[in-house]
């Protein structure tokens, strides 16, 4: 791997780590609140199918912003250099 991208790597993966410690709880918060938004909905008797689409497309984005961190994060954990 050329040293420079190898750098940028292992950059990006901390940077990543502290984002993902960062925001984890938060997100973690989010998306337990959208969980209890559509439960009592659902309840309610007023959850529609948009509505339940809405709140699982939000979670999912939620979950792909955390998977694409840890990618980052495994990817600088590999560029570095081996004792």
């Amino acid at each position: 791997m050329n040293p420079d991208k190898q750098v940028a790597a292992i950059q990006k993966g901390q940077e990543s780590r502290l984002i993902r410690a960062n925001m984890e709880d938060r997100i973690f918060q989010r998306e337990e609140e959208i969980i209890k938004r559509l439960v009592a909905a659902y309840r309610g008797s007023t959850l529609t199918g948009d509505a339940a689409m809405c709140g699982i497309s939000e979670i999912a984005g939620l979950r792909h912003l955390l998977d694409n961190l840890d990618v980052d994060i495994r990817r600088g954990i590999a560029s570095q250099p081996k004792e």
